[in-house]
């Protein structure tokens, strides 16, 4: 049997708190919205919903290319009704009306620029 290494991680003890300049506008970004970008999107939504109650311009954008399928639906965060729409359109029709006001979808590959 291979040995396991049990020592702690003490890394999070050492953590920098992230400060960032005062801005009064953000945009956050999600570049694939599958196993992790479904989920995360409902969490940022909610960030997102803080920093406009303290009068910040926030927005959020979804890229995906991929549409949702049915074996998607055991580890990614769509339900039944979803399959076959595009996944950032899917995601951004459903939190944009949760939370009301609009997210952005881009339904084609991420280019940088």
């Amino acid at each position: 049997m291979p040995s396991v290494d049990r020592t702690l991680n003490d890394e999070v003890i050492h953590a920098c708190p992230v400060i960032m300049p005062p801005t009064e506008t953000i945009e956050f970004w999600v570049v694939g919205c599958g196993g992790t970008g479904s989920f995360l999107v409902q969490l940022l939504c909610r960030v997102l919903q803080h920093l406009i109650h303290q009068g910040k311009r926030a927005s959020l954008v979804l890229v995906d290319l991929d549409h949702v399928e049915a074996k998607n639906l055991t580890r990614q965060c769509f339900c039944q009704a979803e399959v076959g729409l595009n996944k950032a359109e899917a995601l951004a029709a459903r939190y944009g009306m949760a939370f009301g006001w609009p997210i952005r979808a881009i339904s084609q590959p991420f280019k940088p620029a």
